[in-house]
């Protein structure tokens, strides 16, 4: 089984992602600092319409993700890739974290989320400090998560939406 899969399996989360990026199939080599992760989903859907995308992108830029259709998280429901982002969209997300005042200020959650609905949302680490991007921010905070959110989503390379589209 591969790395990543293995880590997701064992309910690492992202940091065991890229720590099993990193690592490779010898282990030795250092992991490569997380830098984000993002996630979307449709929301509650019955399961023949329902589908989740987890990413995780790496400080040195390599990016592994996983979209699965219906409820699954493992197995021939779901698809894998793992691309590079671009040094400029790595910048770009780091200047748009730091410009959105959300380390300083975090985004307080949606005291009344659209229940059910499709969502959003990830982290990004800055200067050490993780931000996190909720999926359902409070109407004041809306447009900064969005804004980090938007430049996030731009910087995953186009294996991960084409995992969606059954690439």
């Amino acid at each position: 089984m591969p790395l990543p899969v293995a880590a997701m399996r064992r309910g690492l989360g992202a940091l065991g992602l890229l720590l099993a990026l990193g690592a490779g199939a010898g282990g030795a080599a250092e992991a490569p600092a997380p830098l984000a992760t993002y996630r979307e989903n449709s929301g509650s859907l019955p399961p023949e319409h329902a589908w989740g995308l987890h990413a995780a992108i790496a400080g040195d830029g390599a990016v592994w993700a996983r979209f699965c259709r219906g409820c699954e998280t493992a197995g021939p429901a779901c698809r894998e890739a793992a691309g590079q982002a671009a040094p400029a969209a790595l910048e770009a997300l780091r200047a748009a974290a730091a410009a959105s005042g959300l380390a300083e200020r975090p985004a307080a959650a949606d005291p009344a989320p659209f229940v059910g609905g499709p969502g959003s949302g990830g982290t990004v680490v800055l200067d050490a400090a993780t931000i996190a991007l909720p999926a359902f921010p409070a109407p004041g905070d809306r447009a900064r998560v969005e804004a980090v959110l938007n430049v996030l989503r731009a910087a995953l390379p186009p294996e991960v939406p084409a995992l969606a589209d059954g690439g």
